[in-house]
Parts: structure tokens; sequence; C-alpha cells
């Protein structure tokens, strides 16, 4: 992840998990991430809500140019990505992990913007995960963001971070460099895996 607002939240929720698979959802303290909060959003992840927003930040909604509450953020992107990204949030639901996706979104005039986006786990009213906290901001925002809806969103990246590896970024770049990873792509999305997350 390049953005220090993804950054920033990460380790947040890192710390606040305290080596657990995901914090509880009463633990996040909206006070301490105040100045997140605009590019801050919850899934929930339920079987029956599908991964619908919860929550989403006012600069996140201004840029995209619409409410998201209530809204699957699988319905916001190509037809081609949804099962794409919905296996990468079942592997975050599953496995513990980091979700990391970057993709494009362009308006109707056809400009388009980039943005990146990270979610983690949070339990909530159980002991299993059934929400999602994720960040959601524009990579090198161009004049245009927010002045005009976003109608296409297409996925150009979709990788999957092992939390364990969250507290430790050098060993993060060792994987990435030198470990075993397993990379799909069709020549213009790349779904990477690091190898070492809860199964191990």
């Amino acid at each position: 992840m390049q953005q220090r607002s993804s950054q920033s939240l990460v380790q947040y929720w890192d710390e606040i998990r305290a080596g657990r698979v995901a914090p509880q959802r009463c633990e996040i303290e909206p006070a301490k991430i105040a100045a997140l909060l605009p590019v801050t959003f919850i899934l929930d992840c339920t079987a029956r809500a599908g991964f619908r927003f919860r929550l989403a930040g006012t600069r996140i909604c201004e840029q995209l140019g619409r409410e998201l509450r209530g809204v699957d953020i699988r319905d916001m992107f190509e037809t081609q990505d949804r099962k794409d990204l919905e296996n990468l949030l079942q592997s975050v639901v599953a496995e513990g992990g980091i979700g990391e996706i970057e993709f494009e979104a362009t308006c109707a005039e056809g400009r388009e913007a980039q943005f990146e986006m990270v979610v983690m786990p949070v339990i909530h009213a159980s002991n299993t995960v059934n929400r999602l906290l994720g960040c959601l901001t524009a990579i090198g925002p161009p004049y245009w963001l927010g002045s005009t809806a976003t109608v296409r969103h297409r996925v150009t990246t979709l990788r999957m971070v092992p939390a364990k590896t969250v507290s430790q970024p050098a060993k993060v770049l060792a994987l990435a460099e030198h470990g075993p990873v397993a990379i799909a792509s069709d020549g213009t999305r790349r779904f990477r895996v690091f190898e070492g997350g809860r199964s191990q």
C-alpha cells in the first residue's frame, strides 16, 4: 500500500487487534482516527447482507459522487471484476488478512482517477468476522474529482497480505521479492497472494 491514509488505518487496526485475528468493533475509537474518518468505511459482511456499506466517509462519497450506505461494494465494479473482488473479500473474512485493491474510476466524460483501497476484518456482536474496516483514497486526485460522479470502476490490482506480517514491513517486502508468491493475471489485472497466513 502506498497511501499514507491506508498505512495509518492498517497500523491502528493492527495495534487494537493486539495479535488476534481481528479486533472487536467496540474497540475502534473514532476519536483516535478522526483525521482518517472522511476516507474510512465499514462493510457489513454477513451472509444476508453480502458486502454492503454500513457507513462511508464523506470524502469517499464526494469523490465517487454518490451515497454508498446500503450499497453492495461488488455492484460498483465491472461484471468481470466482481467475482475476483468477492474472492478477495471472502479471503479477508476467512483468513484474517488484509486485502489491498487498486482500481480505476471513470466519469461520464471519460476522465479517469486511480484509487487505493484496503480492507481488514472486524468482529461485531459475535465470535466471527462479520464486518470489514476499510480505507479508500484517491491516488493523486485529479482536479475534477468530486465535481462529477464516477460511473465506471475497473479493478487493476488485488492483493492479500497475511495479517501477521503487518507489524513487520521488512518481512512483507522480503516475501514480495524472494518468497513464494502466487500471481494470476489476465494482462490488465493482478491477484497476488503472499503465503504465510493463518493456515501456517
